[in-house]
């Protein structure tokens, strides 16, 4: 039998999936990983930048700096009480205005 994964990310969406150069996108997870568990959130871009939630873990705001189509990438790492990673991908379209 495969070893249970320690963190698994469920979902990853932005909303909305299609907008304008300095607009924003609303990013959202859930994942699962084992209770009283630590985990580091890291988000990367290339089209633009992103700003966590600091009232809400499993939320951040994208904004996008130039058009194009960018793939937000979520890296989740379980840092205690064992190390994990979970990956998840988000596919944005900027336009121009």
């Amino acid at each position: 039998t495969s070893p249970a994964l320690l963190i698994f990310i469920t979902s990853f969406t932005a909303d909305p999936t299609t907008l304008f150069v300095g607009h924003q996108a609303r990013l959202r997870y859930t994942a699962t990983r084992p209770a009283g568990s630590t985990v580091r959130v890291e988000y990367s871009t290339r089209l633009g930048g992103v700003v966590l939630d600091p009232a809400d873990a499993t939320a951040a705001t994208y904004i996008p700096a130039q058009a194009g189509t960018d793939v937000i990438v979520l890296t989740l790492t379980l840092t205690a009480p064992q190390q994990a990673q979970a990956v998840g991908q988000a596919t944005v379209t900027v336009t121009a205005r």
